[in-house]
């Protein structure tokens, strides 16, 4: 997904000519990838393909990638974190969903910009955008009448 050479994954991770290969050849079988000679690979899915619901990637992705993701202080060069909490009306949330459809947009076009920069050039970076009608459990749980208001 990231147009690296097969020579450039054999030679940034820790596995063999023929693990990789092995690899390829799963992800061929699977129907995401079309495993071309010499270890091409072209992408059968779409760049901005959705995880299934529920499906065995969306679950490692709730269960590990997400913890090591916040796991960070985000003061670092690069890095940002956002938390913006209120309330919002449905007009409101309804243009930051929007507003997070149209970044995601540009994130994804400059992704694809990016492709055709050297590896030594291109960070592996990831976004998170989120918002929804929420409130933590703790501030729930103090409420005297539990909140039955449904968005």
């Amino acid at each position: 997904m990231n147009k690296l050479t097969f020579e450039e994954i054999i030679g940034i991770y820790d596995i063999s000519e023929s693990e990789g290969i092995r690899m390829l050849a799963k992800l061929d079988r699977m129907k995401l990838i079309d495993l071309q000679p010499g270890n091409r690979v072209k992408l059968i899915i779409a760049k901005d393909f959705r995880l299934i619901p529920g499906g065995p990637i969306q679950r490692f992705y709730e269960r590990i990638v997400l913890q090591e993701f916040f796991n960070a202080s985000f003061d670092g060069n690069g890095e940002l974190r956002v938390f913006v909490s209120g309330f919002f009306s449905r007009a409101a949330n309804a243009e930051i969903i929007r507003k997070l459809k149209q970044l995601e947009r540009d994130a994804n076009q400059l992704m694809k910009d990016s492709e055709e920069l050297p590896l030594e050039e291109r960070y592996g970076c990831s976004l998170i955008m989120a918002i929804r009608p929420w409130e933590v459990k703790v501030f729930d749980e103090l409420r005297r009448v539990p909140n039955k208001k449904k968005f």
